[in-house]
């Protein structure tokens, strides 16, 4: 069940969220409200579903842990990652300005929330999923503060970048996230017991949500013009499923994370890193007018790849991670 039940999930809540877009389009719904529809699911997973969810996970953060700490340096590493890996490949095989942006945003950009939760939760259980908002807290800076810029020195547009570092914690959204992190650690630290209840509640929303968003991300997929970038943007799959993984958890495990929990910050840490493009790479790719068909078509190429990746990461945590602990 923990390698079937993600890989049904994903594939199952995709399709579900294409399917929704075919019915909207053959209803004559406008495309204006389509994005409605969409954003709507995302909001009702980010305003109300995610606070619980991350509330419920920092308040049992085994904080006694003090490598714990490293959790958010690491994930921001490994984000980096992805996109130095991304520049270096580009840069070597010349790509024309454009492709190389947008191949920096997918590399760069990681669904650690949806996909990488899922993954988690279905693995490792409770355990491993309270170390995920510890590993990507950063992650707005990250996103915002940091990718954007870098995205827009390959645009060939004049556009200006819409996001600061300090204008990120305007978006309700990272708002009410770092707000619910916040609090669950107060919780933690002032020695409050969770409800037992709080662990069946989230046994629940964690797989739903992720569900949900799923269905969001199928909706914005499009097929279309993909025939042409295929072979190339495999690149990002090696990136994002190899290069990335293999560097963060031998740097994780030299770091002592293995040591720790039995290992499970060092396997969290393996699962969160083999994560697909986020949806959010779409986002400069279009802002900065780089070569969007060919960000669409990697950002969906990992999504499907996530079917035999899964797998891997299960025969990972059984037969290769263990000979680190």
């Amino acid at each position: 069940m923990q390698l079937i039940f993600p890989v049904i999930l994903i594939l199952a809540s995709l399709t579900a969220g294409i399917l929704l877009r075919y019915i909207l389009q053959k209803a004559a719904v406008s495309r204006s409200r389509e994005d409605t529809i969409r954003k709507g699911l995302q909001k009702s997973c980010f305003l109300f579903m995610n606070p619980l969810v991350l509330i419920g996970a920092t308040w049992i953060l085994p904080l006694e842990d003090r490598q714990i700490l490293l959790l958010p340096v690491i994930g921001v590493a490994a984000i980096s990652l992805g996109g130095v890996y991304s520049i270096l490949y580009t840069r070597l095989r010349r790509m024309p300005l454009p492709r190389r942006g947008s191949h920096f945003c997918v590399s760069y950009y990681t669904n650690i929330g949806s996909v990488g939760g899922l993954v988690v939760f279905t693995m490792l259980g409770e355990a491993g999923f309270v170390l995920m908002p510890l590993y990507k807290l950063l992650e707005p800076v990250m996103y915002f503060g940091l990718g954007f810029p870098i995205a827009a020195l390959f645009g060939k547009t004049g556009k200006e970048q819409n996001r600061s570092p300090g204008g990120i914690f305007k978006d309700p959204v990272i708002l009410l996230s770092m707000s619910s992190i916040a609090l669950g650690f107060v919780l933690n630290l002032q020695g409050f017991t969770r409800p037992v209840l709080y662990g069946s509640i989230n046994n629940i929303l964690i797989p739903l949500m992720s569900s949900i968003l799923l269905v969001s991300i199928g909706m914005g997929m499009d097929f279309r013009n993909m025939k042409g970038h295929l072979v190339s943007a495999l690149s990002v799959g090696g990136i994002k499923f190899l290069l990335v993984p293999l560097t963060i958890t031998i740097g994780s495990y030299l770091l002592g994370m293995g040591e720790i929990m039995g290992g499970v910050p060092l396997m969290t840490i393996f699962i969160l890193s083999s994560m697909p493009a986020g949806f959010v790479s779409i986002m400069p790719a279009s802002l900065y007018g780089l070569d969007l068909d060919y960000a669409n078509t990697a950002w969906i190429l990992t999504m499907v790849l996530m079917v035999p990746v899964v797998p891997w990461i299960a025969f990972c945590l059984k037969n290769l991670i263990p000979f680190l602990l």
